[in-house]
């Protein structure tokens, strides 16, 4: 998680070309098998999922996801039980 705004764009970039990558290799290896067709089935698809993935993550989800953490977890609490 990034300390500044800078740092959180980069680590949620990381971390939607990751998932993208991840899930898009899952789904096409499912509907079309092992075959030469994978890479160029992963090409057509990666960027549009990409930009759906990150528009949704930093306009819809994060701000969701926030206001949810900012109710669970206080400033002061630790950040592990083991540091108590």
């Amino acid at each position: 998680m990034g300390r500044n705004k800078k740092e959180a764009f980069v680590f949620t970039l990381i971390m939607c070309a990751l998932m993208v990558l991840g899930m898009s290799i899952y789904n096409v290896i499912l509907q079309k098998g092992w075959s030469a067709e994978v890479l160029g089935h992963l090409v057509i698809g990666y960027l549009p999922a990409f930009i759906v993935a990150l528009v949704l993550d930093v306009f819809v989800v994060g701000k969701i996801a926030k206001g949810i953490v900012h109710r669970i977890v206080k400033p002061a609490d630790p950040m592990s039980k083991e540091s108590c």
